[in-house]
């Protein structure tokens, strides 16, 4: 069954159209500050870490022509806001991915915290095709298992869309490469069983949750048992 691709030509016209009219800076001015720069992280809630061994998609939604996914709670995702509740991901995930609406307070970050780089801000599981798999990319091109065509597919987060199987769909990038990687969508079972780790600042906390209580210490080190104090 061969699933379809969003073609990044139509995606970088989308976003060219946002910065371009509605989003268009005053007379003099540049398309945005560098205050207008965030990284976007949705915390995992102690009860979802200590639930979980792995990441979980968050309630915030991102747009992507017609498909959509959720950011994945505990990792750092780079965006630039634009006017009202207008924030445009970083290309790395592919042309065009958006999120419209008003984002928490606490979800928006001006500098990664310690423990997070640039280097794991985002999930970093390379999907593989299940056997048998076909994928359309754009108009031009197809890749199957047995042919990825240089191209590297990258976990980006998961939908709320089933697939025409009926498994989960999930959204991808496709990078081969040459220019900006493509956003892509497909159902889990194009893909072999993978799985996606708490970012490691989210790992860290989940095993300081997890971990064992220290036995209070009662023994104040000079009575001994059955001894009365003097």
């Amino acid at each position: 069954m061969k699933k379809f691709c969003v073609p990044a030509l139509a995606l970088i016209l989308f976003a060219l159209t946002l910065t371009a009219c509605a989003f268009a800076p005053a007379s003099g001015g540049t398309a945005y500050a560098a205050d207008n720069e965030f990284y976007i992280c949705v915390s995992p809630s102690d009860g979802v870490l200590a639930a979980n061994e792995t990441a979980q998609p968050s309630n915030i939604e991102v747009h992507a022509d017609s498909a959509s996914f959720y950011l994945t709670q505990g990792y750092y995702y780079k965006a630039v806001k634009y006017g009202a509740d207008i924030y445009i991901l970083d290309s790395s995930l592919g042309s065009g991915c958006y999120i419209q609406g008003a984002i928490p307070e606490d979800a928006l970050l001006t500098s990664l915290p310690a423990g997070a780089t640039a280097a794991n801000a985002l999930p970093d599981v390379t999907l593989t095709l299940a056997d048998g798999a076909e994928l359309t990319l754009s108009n031009l091109v197809s890749v199957s298992s047995s042919d990825t065509k240089g191209y590297t597919f990258k976990f980006l987060g998961w939908s709320d869309y089933s697939a025409s199987d009926g498994t989960r769909t999930l959204a991808f990038s496709a990078d081969n490469g040459a220019g900006e990687p493509l956003f892509c969508t497909a159902g889990e079972s194009s893909f072999n069983a993978f799985t996606v780790p708490w970012h490691p600042v989210a790992a860290a906390e989940r095993e300081a949750l997890l971990a064992p209580e220290t036995p209070e210490d009662t023994d104040d080190g000079d009575l001994t048992a059955g001894t009365p104090s003097t």
